[in-house]
C-alpha cells in the first residue's frame, strides 16, 4: 500500500489546472498595500520579539486575507 493518495475533484489543486486560470491570483490594491507599508513603518525599530497582534492591525487587508483564507479552506 502507498503511503501517497490522489486527490481528485474540485478540492485538489493540480498545477496543470491551475496554470490555465488566473483568478486564483490576488493582486493588493493600493490601499492593502498602505496598510503594509504603515505596519511596516510602524514597526521597523522594534526587534521582532517585541511584536504583537496589535501592531499589526489593518481592517483592509484582514478583509482580503479572510477571502484568501476562506477560498483555500473551501
Amino acid at each position: 500500500m502507498s503511503i501517497f493518495r490522489t486527490h481528485e475533484g474540485e478540492s485538489a489543486w493540480l498545477g496543470s489546472a491551475m496554470a490555465k486560470q488566473d483568478d486564483w491570483i490576488h493582486e493588493f490594491s493600493a490601499e492593502e498595500l498602505s496598510e503594509l507599508e504603515a505596519v511596516a513603518d510602524a514597526t521597523s525599530d522594534r526587534d521582532i520579539t517585541a511584536l504583537r497582534e496589535v501592531d499589526f492591525i489593518m481592517p483592509v487587508l484582514d478583509a482580503a486575507l479572510a477571502r484568501i483564507r476562506n477560498d483555500i479552506v473551501d
